[in-house]
């Protein structure tokens, strides 16, 4: 290993890249507080979670839109059974709400937004937007877990190489 590599894995803490990826994964920038890169954990967790406030202060509770449910909230089941459209039939599904799949990549925190939205819809207290806000909110939220893949990725990454440099 050259020596500009070994300096950029000082003062990290070696960690399994997939406890690393997992740990990012479930809170944005966490895989980075793993490594004991405190401050670089909190920047691109901070950075990430605006990301999606911000798309959602833009475009409403509802740019969070788990597939499988309707407008109102209610789960779609495929018509003539009682069999839920997502366990039926989950690819056309998932493709219907193609920027869930990006969404997605923020972890557990959209999965809690989106059920949120669900429940805010039901109550009648929230409603899907059809205009160029909600696009960009959709976007914004989107591009935040895009950049938590980049992230997840880089902190990996990270844990390997402290983990090659510790074992030489």
């Amino acid at each position: 290993m050259d020596e500009q590599a070994i300096e950029s894995t000082q003062g990290q803490k070696p960690g399994s890249p997939m406890i690393v990826a997992i740990a990012g994964w479930m809170l944005p920038g966490l895989g980075y507080v793993v490594l004991g890169q405190t401050w670089r954990g909190v920047v691109a967790g901070t950075t990430i979670l605006l990301l999606i406030l911000m798309g959602i202060f833009i475009g409403g509770i509802r740019v969070i839109e788990l597939p499988g449910f309707d407008s109102a909230g209610k789960r779609v089941v495929v018509p003539g059974t009682d069999q839920w459209v997502l366990t039926a039939r989950p690819v056309p599904t998932l493709m219907e709400e193609i920027w869930f799949m990006p969404q997605l990549l923020n972890g557990p925190v959209t999965l809690l937004a989106g059920q949120q939205s669900l429940a805010l819809t039901r109550s009648g207290a929230a409603m899907k937007m059809h205009g160029r806000l909600d696009d960009i909110g959709i976007l914004y939220v989107a591009i935040a877990g895009v950049l938590n893949l980049i992230i997840i990725i880089d902190s990996a990454h990270r844990a390997s190489k402290a983990s090659l440099s510790e074992t030489e």
